[in-house]
């Protein structure tokens, strides 16, 4: 009895030897059999293997080594260097081969990208797809692919990396024709990281619409989607997509996406998308910028071409400090307009048309409130108009056009503002408050040129403004001039102090080649009236302006007491300078010398050895 179960253990230890050790399936079995019936599977008429070997235990398992698939025309071909499948031990029982793991490692698909591959792509993305047969893939519960290549040849012969790196792993989804994916690719020089749920690959491949949901992420970004994909002559997207990077420049470039304009720094973009035949439209819209949050709709046209955009977003608030710094680099490290070229990037490259409104936008110190804007690009040509706006107790609206032109750049500008607050308006843009008022002005110039000196230097155009009930910050100039009535020269060193109220102050100028002459300039109070004209170099940013004051409420029969004065200086640091000359000749102590100095002749120049030279 005892050796009967010596027997049996003995038997049952060789059968267990056997069942575990790697059997190598003949040449021919290979060859006739499993290399074709997987290029069938494949929907690939040829395939052949180096070698293959299969293991019971401890689990049912085959192996193949070199495997290649081809089709017949040549379009397709998919080498792997190594496939290990988990095999069903039922089945196999019944003479039927079924995978329950699938595992390639370096595979390599290779199509020709010429339209030709297309369908058999299609029947290879069905290998996953439930079936009947001999050899079949019906409950494949697992995908695991280690370094996997996809590459496209042109029609002259060139071969193009499309995927590398690819690590992948597929497990069955809620229900059999569905997987989730999960993996990590490179994909235009960029590595990133593949999420899928619920995707059916054979409904994509087909046409047929697969609802799923997924992201894509890496250091270019993160895109999430979720919604119903179907893959026709052209690809129709319907679901909600979220797109979160730090360049929308970069990640615009990694997709090809021809965005007609772009920015550099952060973007986190949602809302309820719409692709179709090149066309994607972007509902229920939010765009979160570092400037501030803006919703509403967007719509980007010819995907496939020159790219469009339009869109109408609206905000709360939004912060443009940042964005404005820009203009700072048209001022030179000399304290002058800057000599180096505009980049022309700052335009937009396609077509735009862009509305928005915001409650409040700041830029620097400056607000606005209830804003109103337009960008608008077409043909090359930017119009940037502002529609309406609030700023200190008054309003503001402009338009500024800008287009490229063979040296450089074409600008008009056009601006109004209406009952201004302009004490506040001051301080806000040079932290001074030299005059008060409320203020009405417009401006109208053109201009042209490759830098920020050269635009100014070419400045063409017409400004007016006028200033109602205000003061003169810093000078009382009324009583400046009764004082002078009496002591000229002293009361003209002592100016600075108290406030000179005025009904109506006005200029009108015109500008020519950077030039604004001041041809009308005015000041009007009851006690005393200022007129001045004169030159402002916008180009060179320094002033030449000359001007009286004079006495409105002189005592009859006197001469009105006047003073003339001059403003010099840059923009930065202004001089208001008294007339010494005419001061001096109203001084008591001071006239005779001014009078005896234009009676006497001028003094001869005697050269060194020679006679006195008179003077012509």
């Amino acid at each position: 009895m005892k050796r009967h179960w010596f027997i049996a253990a003995v038997l049952a230890a060789c059968g267990a030897f056997a069942a575990a050790t790697p059997w190598t399936i003949p040449d021919a079995t290979l060859g006739g059999q499993i290399a074709p019936q997987l290029a069938s599977l494949a929907g690939l008429p040829s395939g052949k293997a180096a070698s293959a070997r299969f293991t019971l235990l401890p689990v049912p398992r085959l192996d193949i080594s070199r495997l290649a698939l081809r089709d017949a025309a040549g379009a397709v071909q998919l080498d792997v260097e190594r496939l290990r499948g988990r095999v069903r031990l039922l089945p196999l029982v019944g003479g039927r081969i079924e995978l329950t793991e699938l595992t390639l490692f370096n595979p390599r698909l290779v199509y020709r990208d010429d339209g030709s591959a297309d369908e058999t792509l299609r029947r290879l993305a069905t290998v996953l797809t439930p079936g009947d047969g001999i050899f079949n893939l019906p409950d494949v519960e697992r995908l695991v692919m280690f370094d996997g290549r996809v590459e496209a040849t042109g029609a002259a012969g060139g071969r193009s990396v499309l995927l590398d790196s690819v690590q992948l792993i597929a497990g069955r989804g809620m229900t059999r024709d569905t997987y989730d994916l999960d993996g990590e690719l490179a994909w235009r020089g960029e590595r990133v990281k593949v999420q899928s749920f619920s995707l059916d690959v054979a409904a994509l491949m087909e046409g047929r619409p697969a609802v799923t949901s997924g992201r894509v992420s890496g250091d270019v970004g993160a895109i999430d989607f979720a919604g119903r994909v179907t893959r026709l002559p052209i690809w129709d997207v319907d679901g909600k997509l979220s797109v979160k990077t730090n360049s929308l420049k970069r990640l615009a470039s990694w997709l090809s996406l021809p965005l007609p304009m772009t920015m550099e720094g952060p973007v986190d973009v949602q809302g309820a998308l719409r692709l179709r035949d090149g066309d994607a439209s972007l509902a229920n819209a939010a765009v979160v910028l570092p400037s501030g949050r803006l919703e509403g709709a967007l719509h980007l046209k010819d995907l496939r071409g020159r790219g469009s955009l339009s869109g109408t977003l609206a905000g709360d608030r939004l912060d443009l400090t940042e964005q404005a710094r820009v203009l700072g680099a048209l001022r030179g490290a000399d304290g002058g307009w800057s000599r180096d070229t505009i980049d022309p990037a700052m335009l937009p490259s396609g077509d735009v048309d862009l509305r928005v409104s915001a409650g409040r936008v700041a830029i620097g110190q400056a607000v606005l409130t209830n804003v109103a804007c337009s960008l608008i690009s077409r043909q090359g040509k930017t119009d940037f108009t502002l529609g309406g706006a609030e700023f200190h107790k008054g309003s503001l609206k402009g338009r500024i056009s800008l287009a490229g032109a063979p040296r450089g750049f074409d600008l008009k500008a056009q601006a109004s503002f209406d009952r201004v607050d302009t004490a506040a308006a001051l301080a806000t843009a040079t932290d001074g408050r030299r005059i008060s008022g409320i203020g009405y002005g417009t401006l109208q110039v053109e201009a042209s040129g490759a830098n920020a000196h050269a635009v100014v230097r070419s400045l063409e155009g017409k400004a007016t403004l006028v200033v109602r009930q205000g003061d003169i910050v810093g000078i009382n100039l009324p009583e400046v001039l009764r004082r002078m009535e009496k002591r000229p020269l002293s009361a003209a060193l002592d100016v600075r102090g108290g406030r000179t109220p005025f009904e109506l102050a006005s200029l009108s100028a015109r500008i020519s080649r950077g030039v604004m002459d001041v041809q009308d300039g005015s000041v009007g109070s009851p006690a005393a009236r200022i007129g001045f004209a004169g030159q402002v170099g916008l180009a060179e940013r320094v002033l030449a302006l000359s001007g009286i004051a004079q006495l409105v409420d002189a005592p009859a029969g006197r001469e009105p007491v006047t003073l003339p004065f001059e403003v010099t200086g840059s923009f930065d640091d202004p001089m208001i300078v008294p007339d010494a000359r005419s001061l001096m000749r109203r001084s008591g102590a001071t006239s005779p010398f001014i009078d005896l100095r234009a009676r006497r002749p001028e003094t001869p120049v005697v050269p060194a050895g020679g006679d006195a030279l008179a003077p012509n």
